[in-house]
């Protein structure tokens, strides 16, 4: 039995031919959207029946048949829940089709004219709000405004990529489908590079970065990639590992931390500096976990604090040392005025103006080969040695 000479489109109420391709149509707002599916010849195509022809110019007709028929029915998807989700005034483009359909049907919409960027940006704000609000919850106190610890390597990152978008892509915001393996191999030198800021430009990253911190930028682009895609990440990209070093710890021993704690203070503001410093110093804790301690997380009968690790989510008992239960109950156990680098800076202008801990050290760093570099020791990461957590007095 001879086939059938021309095969037959499904969809015919949404196709068109239009300039040598059959074309996904729509209205919407008083104008017309052409979004085009697949190039064929007007010989080989039949408006009428909206067929296309068998014969040796379209090898496997069944197939590109099928394949249209799909495309079509993914585009008029995205194309409807586009419409009832696109702002007043704006017109739908064929980025906001291909962004749709880079993220799936089950994952969330990314507007092409605000681009990636802006999309990551609202973003970390509900997260921010969902981590303010999960405080709350708790009954803890917590500040109405800027951004809690857990969110601020989200806000690094979003600030080189707002970087890299000014530098490097001039006529439009990224894309979801812009972000291929040239692109993260991209990002990762542009975090190698020096940036000068003028008036025209205010750079909101630093260049120079060494491996380890630009490891966390590039963690924290993928970590927000697969939450909006539902884990498939646009055009197969793989999460790079660079090679890094384990910071060195620079540490006091237990007379410096004395030195610390006896240290004449009449200011407010330098004094709780000093005591949250030294809580850290008694508990051994990351700000992260330090920073949502309340009066609930402290067994007064056996005296330890019992928390779960924002980080390991490892289950931690620590015991508490008279000087560190002084501190915490001093400040009703409420550690919330400062964020980790406001405390860093807070820091390292109180070692400063009373000349603590400034002989030189020498530091190993690995970007994009191995390094050393020497700095002050007062504007390191001070920490205490692990079996001097402790007094033993």
């Amino acid at each position: 039995m001879q086939k059938e000479k021309w095969v037959k489109l499904s969809n015919r109420q949404f196709l068109r031919y239009y300039r040598g391709n059959i074309v996904y149509q729509a209205s919407y707002r008083g104008k017309v959207f052409r979004y085009n599916l697949y190039r064929i010849d007007k010989e080989h195509f039949n408006e009428k029946t909206y067929a296309l022809l068998r014969d040796e110019a379209l090898y496997d007709v069944e197939v590109i048949v099928h394949a249209i028929d799909a495309y079509a029915n993914d585009v008029n998807r995205a194309f409807n829940h586009i419409v009832m989700t696109l702002t007043k005034g704006k017109a739908i483009t064929k980025e906001d089709i291909d962004n749709y359909l880079a993220l799936g049907v089950n994952s969330q919409y990314i507007s092409a004219q605000d681009g990636l960027i802006a999309n990551f940006e609202q973003w970390i704000d509900k997260y921010n709000e969902e981590k303010r609000q999960s405080i709350k919850n708790k009954g803890q106190d917590v500040s109405e405004t800027g951004t809690l610890p857990g969110t601020k390597d989200f806000k690094s990152c979003l600030n080189l990529l707002k970087d890299f978008e000014y530098d490097n892509f001039l006529s439009s915001p990224i894309q979801l489908k812009d972000i291929d393996d040239r692109f993260i191999s991209d990002l990762i030198e542009y975090c190698y590079e020096e940036r000068v800021s003028d008036e025209e430009h205010k750079y909101k990253t630093q260049g120079n970065l060494v491996n380890k911190t630009i490891q966390k930028r590039i963690d924290c682009l993928f970590q927000y990639l697969r939450i909006i895609t539902d884990n498939h990440l646009p055009n197969g990209i793989k999460k790079p590992h660079l090679d890094v070093i384990d910071r060195e710890i620079i540490r006091l021993d237990k007379e410096e931390i004395q030195q610390l704690k006896d240290l004449s203070l009449t200011n407010p503001q330098e004094q709780k500096v000093r005591d949250y410093f030294l809580f850290l110093c008694f508990t051994g804790l990351r700000f992260s976990d330090f920073y949502k301690l309340d009066r609930t997380y402290y067994n007064e009968a056996g005296n330890y604090i019992k928390l779960k690790s924002n980080k390991t989510f490892s289950d931690c008992q620590i015991p508490l040392h008279p000087i560190a239960l002084e501190i915490a109950q001093r400040y009703n156990w409420n550690f919330h005025d400062y964020t980790n680098q406001a405390l860093n800076r807070a820091l390292r202008v109180l070692f400063e103006k009373y000349n603590l801990y400034t002989e030189d050290v020498t530091m190993e760093y690995m970007q994009k080969g191995r390094k050393t570099y020497t700095k002050k020791r007062e504007t390191s990461s001070l920490v205490t040695q692990e079996e001097e957590l402790l007094f033993r007095v």
